[in-house]
């Protein structure tokens, strides 16, 4: 590989911030930093990412093209790095939650568990012929979430309301 992430990474800035300058500010570095790292990075790719002919350097369209590249790649280096950092903390790679309808419920509950854990996968079981106890207890899930067929209303006498 001829470039680095760090290239990506002061291109994508870049873009991003608007301007070199803002982008250098942004990421805590010299302008002519930001302006030798792309330089070098469009060395490397052998194509030009910028154009630099005005006051404020614009997109090529090959750096439209390479910049959705280049997003792509960091994402996936951050979901890499996010994911070392969680099997680091012995976070459990996956979850199983065996859960009956309806689950419009849980769906709060849900999202709330992706942000806080972002690289854990949630395998979510429907039981067709059995009951989440027993998927539980049988270890093919790690969680259950019972909802109850019916519901009961308790009728209270009549006497019981009066004032």
């Amino acid at each position: 590989m001829r470039f680095s992430l760090e290239q990506l990474q002061v291109f994508v800035a870049a873009v991003q911030a608007g301007s070199f300058s803002a982008a250098a500010r942004r990421l805590g570095r010299t302008q002519s930093t930001v302006s030798a790292a792309i330089s070098n990075l469009e060395a490397d790719l052998g194509v030009e990412l910028f154009d630099r002919s005005s006051r404020v350097p614009a997109l090529t369209a090959a750096g439209h093209k390479l910049l959705l590249r280049a997003e792509g790649i960091l994402e996936r280096c951050y979901a890499l790095e996010g994911s070392a950092d969680s099997l680091a903390e012995q976070a459990e790679p996956s979850l199983t939650l065996a859960i009956e309808v309806p689950y419009g419920s849980l769906i709060p509950a849900l999202k709330a568990f992706d942000e806080a854990f972002p690289f854990v996968d949630l395998l979510i079981r429907h039981p067709v012929h059995g009951d989440v106890s027993e998927m539980v207890h049988k270890g093919e899930a790690d969680l259950g979430s019972l909802f109850p067929s019916r519901v009961t209303r308790r009728r209270w006498p009549s006497s019981s309301w009066a004032s």
